[in-house]
């Protein structure tokens, strides 16, 4: 069994892409197509049948890449949303643009 990672914005359909054959894959979706979220679901799915591949599929113009977790949070306290772990809680936040300063290193030959 195939894994598809996806966002879940409406857009996006990976059913539709003809990557694999319907009873091939499984599809996960959440806000971004991130893999942390998706863990639990894999974790789940591999326990009644052997997954043999996961596939994350991005795409352009993501919404998670215009937010922050902080632009996150206060959206929803201005919504009257969230107690107060909200400030603690990670929504899984997208860099858009990386300094190459900051990756550069020992492991990192440019």
């Amino acid at each position: 069994m195939v894994i598809l990672i996806s966002c879940c914005d409406p857009r996006i359909i990976p059913e539709e892409f003809g990557l694999f054959k319907r009873e091939e894959y499984v599809v996960v979706r959440n806000a971004g197509g991130r893999a942390e979220p998706a863990i639990r679901d894999i974790c789940v799915l591999s326990t009644m049948t052997e997954i043999t591949d996961v596939v994350v599929i991005h795409h352009s113009d993501c919404g998670m890449t215009h937010l922050t977790n902080d632009a996150i949070r206060s959206s929803m306290k201005s919504r009257g949303l969230g107690d107060e772990k909200l400030d603690t809680f990670e929504f899984g936040e997208i860099l858009k643009f990386l300094v190459v300063e900051e990756l550069q290193g020992p492991a990192i030959q440019t």
